[in-house]
């Protein structure tokens, strides 16, 4: 499946031959990356991240009002879910859960009408050197969303002080993970 049709699977509510993986690292990681891997690029194809090479992240899509909301909701969007599927939206980036966003309520009430990107997160799993840690919570988002649901990547750009290893080891357990639990 080319890597289009499996993002386009998911925002459909299709369950796709693995969960679309993609990472936000050439912000703070470009030198380290180039030396291990010879390029971002490379590290990308590496991972056979799905919504590569692009310029830095998705694109988004942000009317001012709903900016204005998310700008004073602190991270936490879940008040204004509603609002988000009345406006048409497919996907919402970031689900944040350090910032108080469970999973649980978001795939009871909005599950069949939005789709998550997100499940690695920046403040709280990588970039903090607890390796079995940062392996069990990448498991654990991506058993969650077995079934859909999820655009795999990370909350935000990863911050330079993770090492190029924990950052390898997290794409390498995600790409491994995303093809695993779909089976």
């Amino acid at each position: 499946m080319l890597p289009r049709d499996r993002a386009i699977k998911v925002a459909n509510h299709e369950k796709p031959d693995r969960i679309p993986l993609y990472g936000w690292v050439s912000a703070n990681m470009s030198e380290p990356i180039t030396k291990a891997f010879g390029s971002v690029a490379a590290f990308e194809d590496h991972c056979e991240f799905d919504y590569a090479h692009l310029f830095g992240g998705p694109s988004t899509c942000v009317g001012e009002e709903l900016q204005k909301a998310r700008e004073a909701s602190g991270g936490n969007v879940s008040s204004i879910l509603d609002g988000v599927v009345e406006l048409g939206y497919q996907v919402v980036h970031p689900y944040q859960e350090s910032a108080g966003m469970d999973h649980s309520p978001y795939r009871r009430r909005y599950r069949s009408n939005l789709v998550l990107m997100g499940g690695l997160d920046v403040q709280t799993t990588i970039g903090f050197g607890k390796m079995d840690f940062l392996k069990t919570e990448i498991e654990r988002v991506l058993r969650t969303f077995a079934d859909g649901g999820l655009l795999f990547c990370t909350s935000h750009f990863v911050q330079s002080h993770c090492t190029i290893e924990e950052l390898t080891l997290a794409f390498d357990t995600a790409h491994r993970l995303c093809g695993e639990v779909c089976q």
